[in-house]
């Protein structure tokens, strides 16, 4: 199973929040994980609004919780998948990836450390 930039999955759980592969994998087998969450006043992130059109599991404005990166072990993830607790979803469009890779790049909620490993958007 190929988990690169721009992988979508949901955990099966209801009320979870769907989840973004925003790395390559690391040289220690680990990628870099944000989520999606609702647009409200209270989100600290709002560095990449996603909306209705940017992928079909979006319902509502949402926005990109770069503070609630995750660095996942990707055989654990790919064994989650294939378990079942995880659902795959169809993968971000490129131009929406390079949204999120470029809010990433800007956002207070990253730090520094997690932005230098980001791939580079592309043209």
């Amino acid at each position: 199973m190929d988990i690169r930039p721009g992988t979508v999955f949901r955990p099966r759980a209801v009320g979870s929040h769907t989840h973004i592969v925003v790395t390559a994998v690391t040289p220690l087998g680990k990628v870099l994980t944000v989520n999606w969450t609702t647009l409200d006043d209270e989100c600290v992130d709002d560095a990449c609004v996603l909306d209705r059109g940017d992928h079909p599991a979006i319902e509502h404005p949402s926005t990109v919780a770069y503070s609630r990166r995750e660095l996942r072990d990707l055989v654990k993830l790919q064994q989650a998948i294939a378990a079942g607790l995880l659902a795959l979803l169809p993968p971000l469009a490129p131009a929406v990836l390079n949204r999120v890779l470029s809010g990433a790049r800007c956002s207070p909620e990253l730090g520094a450390d997690f932005k230098a490993m980001l791939p580079p958007v592309s043209e």
